[in-house]
């Protein structure tokens, strides 16, 4: 039976067809699953990896953090001391012996003497050392408030990167799967002469520098990885290679654009640690800058001496007392004193400049953080609703003028390009949100949760 060539050559073209079609219902399948699975995860707690567990473990773990904990412990343990007397003095003394002899029953005030003084501040200043004490450890709780904080931000950040990794890498290898299929579309229409040679190398082309975007991504999760895995205070040898999996994030509950700005700047202005850490060390310099306008005061020592004598020629050796009251005069006030005065007076017209200018850039800060997760959420919305339906309308519509001979291989191209590129910026916008609600939680010194 003879085969008729113009039949093979329709029978060939139909099947192409058939085959493009199919190829390109699966590749806007694909799409639309990523977009509801990116849907599905603002709105889905993380099952597999448990943000809120991995952030008790960076507080209980993290080397830095501890550091900074012992050491407000340190500073609290420190306020009681500084407020107590200073150490009594004793001694134990040989008084008047003869040195022709060294005897003790020689002369009437031979004898040994036991001394003791306990030193007296003027009143006022322990209390103003220990207050000031106070609110430097109070200082440093604060501060360490401020760490915690940071600290919660840090392993949220890093694992938002994390997901957004994982995401890039699950959007790129779905796109290198059309991009092979490209190949292969691109072979087949060059094999039965409706295709270009030129189109087969581009899409090769394009396929390689997927493959070359995927050895990046690879590379910046395993960064990250590492980088997670120093946050937690994990041993550099520990196997991570669970976090690999993070591909949801947690489920939002609030909507920043419906919160009160100017509510949440004034619950930042109270909440604040760093502020309140300001605010606590100004305390202290001015406690201290009290205690140097007491040092013009004089300090006292009381003490009392006890001599032990022996019988001699001339009486029955009684033993003495004395008791004496002594003061410490500033004498040289004019420029020991004085000067510490002005040292303390300089420090707190410092400290009160360092407040105000933290509090500035705390309020730039917060509005910093609050317009970027504004700015992010309507550039979620806007992919999720315009964008990525938009790019999807236009990559069928090349794909139809494709088939036709209507458009070239590269529209194709930048196309399915374009509709990648708006997935991918979707999930940065995504990690942008999120990033920003965490620098802004950090700011305000509480969970948005909590705003009411």
């Amino acid at each position: 039976m003879t085969k008729n060539p113009h039949n093979i050559h329709f029978i060939t073209s139909f099947l192409f067809k058939i085959f493009s079609k199919i190829s390109f219902l699966i590749l806007i399948l694909s799409f639309n699953y990523g977009l509801a699975n990116t849907s599905e995860s603002n709105n889905t707690p993380i099952p597999s990896q448990n943000l809120k567990k991995l952030i008790d473990e960076a507080l209980e773990n993290n080397p830095n953090f501890k550091a900074m904990e012992n050491l407000v412990k340190a500073k609290k343990s420190l306020i009681d001391p500084t407020g107590a007397l200073p150490d009594p003095k004793m001694g134990f003394s040989f008084s008047n012996y003869p040195i022709d002899s060294f005897e003790s029953d020689k002369t009437p005030m031979t004898g040994k003497v036991l001394n003791f003084s306990q030193p007296f501040p003027f009143p006022g200043k322990l209390s103003k050392k220990k207050e000031a004490a106070k609110f430097h450890y109070q200082s440093f709780k604060e501060g360490y408030t401020a760490k915690k904080l940071s600290l919660i931000a840090m392993v949220k950040k890093i694992y938002y990167a994390i997901y957004l990794d994982n995401k890039k890498i699950q959007i790129t290898l779905e796109n290198k799967k059309v991009l092979e299929e490209f190949v292969e579309n691109t072979k087949t229409r060059y094999r039965i002469g409706k295709g270009l040679q030129q189109d087969v190398l581009k899409a090769q082309v394009s396929l390689s520098e997927i493959e070359k975007k995927l050895f990046t991504l690879s590379k910046m999760l395993k960064i990250h990885k590492t980088k997670l895995n120093q946050i937690l205070g994990r041993d550099h040898t520990q196997d991570l290679a669970s976090l690999l999996t993070i591909n949801k994030l947690p489920k939002l509950t609030i909507n920043i654009a419906k919160l009160d700005l100017e509510k949440l700047k004034s619950i930042a202005l109270t909440n604040n640690p760093s502020l309140k850490q300001a605010q606590q060390q100004t305390k202290s310099i001015e406690k201290t800058k009290a205690f140097a306008d007491m040092n013009f005061l004089p300090n006292f020592e009381v003490g009392f001496q006890y001599r032990i004598r022996e019988k001699n020629m001339n009486d029955q050796g009684t033993d003495f007392i004395s008791a004496f009251i002594g003061m410490k005069v500033p004498l040289y006030f004019s420029f020991k004193q004085s000067g510490m005065q002005k040292a303390a007076l300089s420090q707190l017209s410092a400290q009160q400049s360092k407040q105000r200018a933290l509090k500035l850039e705390m309020i730039q800060m917060f509005q910093s953080h609050y317009y970027s997760s504004v700015e992010a959420g309507q550039l979620i919305k806007l992919y999720r609703t315009k964008l990525i339906p938009q790019a999807e309308q236009a990559l069928s519509s090349v794909e139809v003028g494709y088939e036709v001979n209507k458009v070239d291989f590269l529209m194709l191209l930048n196309a399915q390009k374009a509709l990648f590129m708006h997935r991918i910026a979707y999930h940065k916008a995504l990690v942008s949100l999120y990033n920003s609600l965490a620098d802004l939680e950090t700011v305000m010194g509480i969970p948005l949760e909590k705003v009411r």
